[in-house]
Order: C-alpha cells, then sequence, then structure tokens
C-alpha cells in the first residue's frame, strides 16, 4: 500500500469525466482500453455525470486502480445560476450572437446552466483529491465546467475528445454545438476521433491550433475461423434511431437477389418501428432477419463467432469513425457504409469493403451487396483478410490507446 501511494505521489492527477463509465455497458466499448492505461500512469479519479435512471452496476475488467465518483445530474436551478450565466462574459456573448433566434439563445442558456451545476461538482472534487489534467471524454457541459474552473485554477491543464454527437452541429436539433468557440480557444488539447472531425473544426473555428488525431480503436475480438464458403449472413450494430437509416438495409434486402439473414444488435427509440417495417417488406421474402436488442459489448464477440458473418453493414446519415467498424475488421469481416463522418478513414472501397456515397440509398446497398457475393471465394477471402489488416495496423484499441497517452505525456509532463 505505502509503495502504490508513493507512486502516485510522483504521478501526474488527471480527472476523467465520462458519462457513465465505469458504470454500465454506455461507454465501455470506448474506454475499456484507454481506462487501463490511464490508470497505470497517473493518479486517476473517473467522474461519471448520470442521468437518475443510469445503470449502477460496475463494469470494468480487473481490478481498478482509480477512485471513482458517481455525480446524478438532476435538473433544478435557482435564480443563482441565472446571474452566474450572467456574469460570464463568454456565456452571454454566445447568447446574444443567437438573436434574433430567441430558441437556440435558450438552448445557450440550458447548457451553460448545465455546465454551472456540473463546475461546482467538480470544484469540490478537485479541492479534495487534487488535479492537474481535466479530461473529458465527451466535449459537451464538462468541458465547459472544466474551462470554467481553469480560469480559476489556471494551473489545470483541460482535455477534450471530440466524436460526433459533440462534434457536428447537424447532431443539435438547433444546428448549433454551444461554447465550441470558447472551447477552441482555451482547451489546451483538443483530440478528435478521426481526420474528419479535425478538418471540419478547424474550418468551423479557423486559428485552433492545439488538436491531434487519435483513433479509439477496438478490442480484439478474434479473427472468425471459416473457409472459403459463405454463410449468407450479414450483421450490423447500432441503437435503432433515425439517423442510422436502419430502414434502408430493410429496403435493400427486399430487393436484393441474395437470399440473407440479417442480424441487428441494439435497440432504441425506433426498435418497434423498424422491426415492423422488417416485417412487412421480408416476411415471405428470401430474407429473414433477427432484432437481437441491446448486447452487452463483451457478448459481440461470441455472436460474430457462433455467426460467422460475411458483411457488416452501416447505413448512417452521420458519424464520428464507429468502434462497430473496428470490431467487425477485428473478426476480419468486411463493411459497407456510406462516406460520412471519418468512416472513409477505415473503409477502402473495394479493398476491405465497399465504401458507398453519403447517400447509401437502397439501390446502392443492393448493389454493394450484390457485388460482394458476386466475387470469387478467393477475392472475398483477400477482403476478409484486408479488412483484419486493417484493424491491426491502425485500429487496435490497446496500442492507440498507448501512443494516446504517451502523446499525453510528452505534451504535459
Amino acid at each position: 500500500m505505502a509503495e502504490r501511494m508513493n507512486d502516485n505521489m510522483k504521478k501526474q492527477k488527471m480527472l476523467l469525466i465520462t458519462h457513465g463509465y465505469p458504470f454500465g455497458e454506455s461507454e465501455y466499448s470506448f474506454l475499456s482500453s484507454e481506462i487501463k492505461v490511464l490508470e497505470t500512469s497517473y493518479d486517476l479519479t473517473v467522474m461519471a455525470v448520470c442521468l437518475p435512471d443510469a445503470d449502477i452496476s460496475i463494469k470494468h475488467g480487473g481490478k481498478r486502480n482509480f477512485r471513482t465518483v458517481r455525480f446524478i445530474y438532476k435538473r433544478k436551478y435557482t435564480k443563482n445560476y441565472i446571474l452566474r450565466v450572467i456574469a460570464d462574459k463568454a456565456a452571454v456573448k454566445e447568447m446574444l450572437s443567437m438573436l434574433p433566434d430567441i430558441a437556440r439563445g435558450r438552448n445557450v442558456l440550458g447548457f451553460v446552466k448545465r455546465s454551472i451545476v456540473i463546475k461546482d461538482v467538480l470544484e469540490k472534487i478537485i479541492r479534495k483529491n487534487g488535479a492537474d489534467i481535466i479530461y473529458t471524454f465527451w466535449c459537451t457541459e464538462e468541458t465547459y465546467a472544466a474551462l470554467q474552473l481553469k480560469r480559476k485554477y489556471p494551473h489545470l491543464k483541460v482535455i477534450s475528445r471530440l466524436h460526433g454527437y459533440d462534434l457536428y452541429k447537424e447532431r443539435n436539433s438547433f444546428c448549433i454545438q454551444p461554447m465550441h468557440k470558447t472551447a477552441a480557444s482555451e482547451a489546451d488539447l483538443l483530440v478528435f476521433i478521426s481526420k474528419n472531425g479535425e478538418r471540419y473544426f478547424k474550418k468551423e473555428f479557423p486559428g485552433t491550433t492545439e488538436t491531434m488525431v487519435s483513433y479509439l480503436g477496438s478490442g480484439d475480438f478474434g479473427r472468425i475461423k471459416k473457409g472459403s464458403e459463405c454463410s449468407y449472413t450479414i450483421v450490423s450494430c447500432s441503437n435503432i434511431i433515425g439517423l442510422k437509416r436502419l430502414g434502408r438495409i430493410t429496403e435493400a434486402l427486399s430487393r436484393s437477389g441474395v437470399g440473407l439473414r440479417w442480424i441487428h444488435i441494439g435497440e432504441g427509440e425506433r426498435s418497434e418501428t423498424e422491426q415492423q417495417y422488417a416485417h412487412k417488406l421480408l416476411d415471405g421474402s428470401s430474407c429473414t432477419f433477427e432484432f437481437l436488442g441491446s448486447v452487452p459489448n463483451d457478448k459481440i464477440a461470441e455472436i460474430y463467432h457462433k455467426n460467422a458473418p460475411d458483411l457488416f453493414i452501416n447505413a448512417s446519415s452521420t458519424e464520428g469513425l464507429p468502434v462497430s467498424i473496428m470490431e467487425a475488421f477485428s473478426c476480419g469481416i468486411p463493411v459497407i457504409a456510406p462516406d460520412v463522418g471519418g468512416i472513409s478513414e477505415i473503409v477502402s472501397d473495394g479493398i476491405n469493403g465497399y465504401l458507398m456515397s453519403a447517400e447509401a440509398d437502397p439501390d446502392e446497398l443492393v448493389s454493394a451487396i450484390e457485388r460482394f457475393y458476386s466475387m470469387s471465394d478467393e477475392e472475398r477471402m483477400a477482403m476478409a483478410e484486408n479488412a483484419h489488416k486493417t484493424f491491426l495496423t491502425a485500429f487496435n484499441a490497446q496500442t492507440n490507446a498507448e501512443e494516446f497517452v504517451k502523446a499525453l505525456k510528452k505534451r504535459f509532463q
């Protein structure tokens, strides 16, 4: 115990802020590898900002070498919060820039009020445990809360990751990402999960210099052992929400001349709607389907190995850089996906899968599926091998986490 305390005294203190991890499943696939490197490199505290109905079970492989704080976020404001927003010049300036659109201004107001609630909790944690670095895994209210604290405690270094929903304006119903301009000028480092994301942000906020790209990667699910024969099984894995466009996969299968079995992993607000649509179009056809619902991340590999799918399909209208594609590649499953977000950084058309246009309409999906199944056994096996090689060379989570932490140490030691 004394050796561990002495070791931690030598380490920089990092406060990592998540939207759930290590509680529940929601961020396990994103953070399970990175956290293992962080906890050995820093004196680490993890603060999970959770909603009241969030899963409270701890999901973390092995012994934890970090403190955990679970903050249940509840909407409760007093007049004092409004006064504190008014005292924040950057926040007031951003709200005024939204005029005459009052709804967008109110969206910024709500964002800043939530960040103040979180800031107060962060300050208590820092006073108790200390912190040299605050690392927010998502560039949302937590990041702005950390930047507010940085004004009070200038020694703090603030690092924030940007993915998809916390980066692209169209992912917000008001088509804005509140306080990103402040993050661009005041954060010590912004970390993007794709080159596309970094380019997008720098175009939105010219002059942003403190950035880097660090791919998340996937755990190694293990290469599926199969011969040259096809299983005529395809898989998809995502939340079932509008932007995932699952209906396009359904429509494509209904038009395909290939009799396929489709397995979908995941659930969401459109689960019932999409299943009813699949029944309507596919019942009585040569294609069958199965919606498995929510599946723990460590069980997805079992599903892939048991069913040995030939293809993984993504039809999203917008993405960051999907870990689900990296997981498929780790198994040697080629991918069909649209050219949105950072997908072109992982899917190479005709090499490890097929890259469709951003529209990815059902006819284009059908064409890609039939193109795959018209190839020779040797060509399909080569594509599967290339998919696995892509994972090994660029998207292994353990390797990427080690490189990321090495870069942080070099920059902030």
